[in-house]
């Protein structure tokens, strides 16, 4: 499936939006160079919105801790199995 960048349209589904976020925190690892490029592009389309988004480039072992306490409105990260088994992906998708 492939998805159109229409900025009129979501504009017009975020005016539907009742309770609207005025800021977030994003929360990235500083474990992958690639995470900012993706929070910074994530950071300029909801600032379109009028949302204001205060980036963290965290240390991947404080990152963690955050995510796992649930402290951070959007974080960017991965997983990957910690055996190579089908068992851990199947597990996830059944």
């Amino acid at each position: 499936m492939q998805y159109n960048h229409d900025e009129t349209k979501a504009k017009a589904e975020w005016d539907k939006v009742t309770s609207k976020p005025t800021s977030l925190t994003f929360l990235y690892s500083d474990n992958d160079p690639n995470w900012e490029p993706i929070a910074l592009a994530t950071q300029s389309s909801l600032n379109k919105l009028g949302i204001i988004v205060k980036l963290e480039k965290l240390a991947n072992a404080t990152m963690r801790d955050r995510v796992g306490k649930g402290d951070y409105d959007i974080a960017i990260g991965n997983w990957s199995p910690d055996f190579a088994d089908p068992y851990m992906f199947n597990e996830l998708l059944v």
